[in-house]
């Protein structure tokens, strides 16, 4: 190891202020996002809430039917392992 070389600091592993600005920004703005693109895929169906529902549940069917697709053509080694999942993981 390099004499001049040296370890980064941990004050109690206490979290730093400004990391937690950053990453309460980019949750209000994810939030905003999520909330403008619902507001879009309302309008596109012209308010029809049923209609817009029908349509992102046929968009996930045809995602998942892609990436059943595309994992069926990996091969272990180019994944190192390592499968999408069709199914969000909780937590």
């Amino acid at each position: 190891m390099n004499a001049t070389a040296t370890k980064p600091v941990h004050h109690n592993d206490a979290p730093d202020a400004h990391l937690l600005e950053v990453t309460n920004m980019l949750a209000q703005r994810t939030t905003i996002e999520a909330t403008e693109a619902v507001d879009e895929a309302l309008a596109w169906h012209d308010g029809d809430s049923r209609a817009t529902i029908r349509t992102l549940l046929e968009d996930c069917a045809h995602l998942q039917a892609q990436l059943a697709v595309a994992s069926a053509c990996m091969s272990k080694g180019f994944a190192r392992g390592r499968r999408p999942q069709a199914e969000r993981q909780e937590g």
